[in-house]
C-alpha cells in the first residue's frame, strides 16, 4: 500500500511539472494577445520619456499587439516601482526604470515593498553619462579650474543637484573624493529647477545626464566641462573624459533597463528580453538613442540581473562610507 501511494504521489508530481511547463510555454506562444503596458519612472518630457517614446512603437511592432506608454513620475520613480511590483505579473505590465532603482532599493526603507525581491530587471538597454557642466556666467571654463579652485581652502564653490541620494549628487561625492575637491553641493526636490538655477548663473557647476543640456550647451548657455564616462560621446566629441582630463578612475552613468513583477514566466520574459535587444540593435533607433546622448547596452537577462546587483553592492559601499540614508 505504501509503495502504490509512493507511486501515485510520483505520478502527480510528474504530471503537475509536465502541466506548468506546458501552461508556461502556452503563455509564450499566446503571448501577448492585447496591449502592453509599458510604464516609465518619469514624468512627460525628461530623456527616460523619450526614450520610451522611440521603442514603445517598435516594441508593439515586435510583438504584434498596441504598447501603451504610462507615465508615473514621483517619489524619484518609486511610484511608477510600486504601480509594476503591484501588477499581475503576466508581462502586460512592465518597467522602464533608471538608476534611482538601486537608490530606493538602498537607501529608502519605507516604500512599502521591495525593490529587490518584488521587481526582476530583465534587460539593460543604456547608459548616459553625467555631464559636468558651468553656467557660461561663470568663471568656470575647463575642469582644471573646477578642481583647483575645489581644492582651495574656504572655498565657497557650490554644485547643484537633483537631491540627496540622486545620480547627480552621488556624482559630485564620487568627484570631491577622487578630485580631493571640497565642493558644497545644493540639492533640489529636481533636475529641473537645479538646472534653472544653473542656466542663471545662481549656482555655478552641475553633473547633469548628457541628453538634457545639450540644446544649452549648443546655445553657449552651458560649458561641458568633462564627460563622466570611459570615452567622449559622439554628440560631444571636443569634450573630454572627466578621467583623462584630471581625475582617473572617474566614472558616472544613469542607467535605463526593464523591469517586470517578479513571478512573471520564464518564456515571457524570454520573449520581452528578445524583443528589447531587437529594438537597440536596429540601425536608425540606435543613432536616435545615441542623438540623445545615449550609449547601447542591450544586455540579456543573465548579464542584466548581474549588472544590477553589482550596481546595488557598489552603492551599499558608497552609502556606508559617506553615510546616506532616505527616508
Amino acid at each position: 500500500m505504501i509503495k502504490k501511494t509512493k507511486f501515485i504521489k510520483s505520478k502527480l508530481v510528474a504530471a503537475s511539472i509536465a502541466f506548468f511547463g506546458f501552461a508556461s510555454a502556452t503563455w509564450a506562444q499566446d503571448y501577448p494577445n492585447r496591449a502592453v503596458t509599458l510604464v516609465v519612472s518619469y514624468p512627460a518630457g525628461g530623456t527616460l520619456d523619450a526614450v520610451a517614446r522611440v521603442i514603445a512603437p517598435q516594441l508593439g511592432k515586435i510583438l504584434g499587439e498596441g504598447v501603451v506608454v504610462l507615465n508615473k513620475g514621483g517619489a524619484s520613480g518609486a511610484i511608477a516601482e510600486s504601480y509594476v511590483a503591484r501588477s499581475k505579473p503576466d508581462g502586460y505590465t512592465i518597467l522602464l526604470d533608471a538608476s534611482n532603482y538601486t537608490q530606493n532599493a538602498v537607501l529608502r526603507s519605507n516604500l512599502g515593498f521591495d525593490p529587490i525581491k518584488d521587481l526582476t530587471p530583465i534587460s539593460a538597454l543604456l547608459t548616459v553619462p553625467n555631464i559636468l557642466v558651468s553656467s557660461s556666467k561663470s568663471n568656470f571654463k575647463s575642469i582644471n579650474d573646477v578642481i583647483s579652485q575645489g581644492k582651495a581652502p574656504h572655498n565657497n564653490i557650490d554644485m547643484a543637484s537633483s537631491g540627496v541620494g540622486s545620480g547627480q549628487y552621488l556624482a559630485g561625492l564620487l568627484f570631491n573624493r577622487l578630485a580631493g575637491t571640497k565642493i558644497q553641493q545644493v540639492t533640489y526636490s529636481g533636475g529641473g529647477q537645479a538646472l534653472v538655477d544653473v542656466l542663471s548663473g545662481r549656482i555655478p557647476l552641475m553633473f547633469i545626464t548628457a541628453s538634457a543640456p545639450l540644446p544649452y550647451i549648443r546655445s553657449g548657455a552651458l560649458r561641458a566641462l568633462a564627460v563622466g564616462d570611459t570615452e567622449r560621446l559622439a554628440v560631444l566629441p571636443d569634450v573630454p573624459t572627466v578621467s583623462e582630463s584630471a581625475v582617473p578612475g572617474f566614472v558616472s552613468n544613469e542607467w535605463h533597463a526593464i523591469f517586470v513583477p517578479t513571478g512573471t514566466p520564464a518564456p515571457i520574459i524570454n520573449k520581452l528580453s528578445a524583443a528589447f535587444s531587437e529594438i537597440v540593435r536596429d540601425t536608425s533607433i540606435a543613432k536616435t538613442l545615441t542623438d540623445l546622448g545615449c550609449r547601447i547596452s542591450d544586455l540579456n537577462t543573465a548579464k542584466t540581473q548581474v549588472f544590477v546587483r553589482k550596481e546595488i553592492s557598489n552603492l551599499k559601499d558608497l552609502a556606508q562610507r559617506e553615510n546616506l540614508k532616505l527616508e
